[in-house]
C-alpha cells in the first residue's frame, strides 16, 4: 500500500522512506551483530552504522529535492511547460498562448495558468472548456486558470486630416485671420 501512494504525497513517500531505513538498519544491525559474535570484527557495528547513515542521507536528498521543487514553484518532474504551450497553440481557434505558469501546489498537485488569445468571433467560454478538458485529459492538470480573451478585430487605417489653409496665421496659439 505504502509503496503505491509513494508517488503522490511527500508525507507518504517520507514516511514509506523511513520505514524501509528502519528495516535495513534492522537487517544491517542483526548482520552487523552475527558478525561480531561469529568473527569478533568489532568494526562491523561501525560499518553498520555508515551504511545505514548513508541509506537515510539518499533518502534525505530525494525528498528535500522533491519539496524544494515545490517551494521554488518549479514545474512538477514529467510535465513541460514549453510542450505544454505547444499543444495548446495548435488547438483549433487559439491565435496564440502567453504567460504560460506550471508548479506544483503540493506533491502530485500542479496548477497551471495562461493567457490564450483566440480568434475574434469565437465562443471563447467554450474554447476554455475544451482546453481544461485537454490539459486534464492529457498532462493530468486538473487545477487551470485560463484567461481567454478574443484577438483584436480589424481596424480600417486611421485617417488623420491636415488642414493645408493659408488663410490664417498663428502666433502665439491662436489663429488671427489677416485684414
Amino acid at each position: 500500500m505504502l509503496a503505491g501512494s509513494g508517488q503522490r504525497s511527500l508525507n507518504v513517500e517520507g514516511s514509506y522512506r523511513h520505514i524501509l531505513t528502519d528495516l535495513y538498519g534492522f537487517i544491517a544491525t542483526a548482520v552487523a551483530g552475527a558478525i561480531v559474535l561469529l568473527t569478533g570484527f568489532a568494526r562491523a557495528d561501525s560499518i553498520a552504522s555508515l551504511l545505514i547513515a548513508a541509506l537515510m542521507l539518499q533518502a534525505a536528498y530525494g525528498l528535500l529535492k522533491a519539496s524544494g521543487r515545490i517551494f521554488m514553484e518549479a514545474a512538477p518532474t514529467g510535465l513541460d511547460p514549453d510542450e505544454i504551450g505547444r499543444v495548446l497553440a495548435s488547438q483549433g481557434g487559439v491565435v496564440e498562448v502567453h504567460d504560460l505558469h506550471v508548479w506544483e501546489v503540493t506533491s502530485g498537485f500542479p496548477a497551471l495558468s495562461a493567457h490564450v488569445v483566440v480568434r475574434a468571433g469565437d465562443d471563447c467560454h467554450r474554447r476554455r472548456r475544451d482546453l481544461q478538458r485537454l490539459l486534464e485529459e492529457r498532462f493530468g492538470v486538473q487545477h487551470t486558470t485560463l484567461q481567454v480573451d478574443h484577438e483584436a478585430a480589424a481596424q480600417p487605417p486611421l485617417q488623420i486630416e491636415v488642414s493645408t489653409s493659408l488663410d490664417s496665421r498663428h502666433e502665439g496659439g491662436q489663429a488671427r485671420s489677416r485684414s
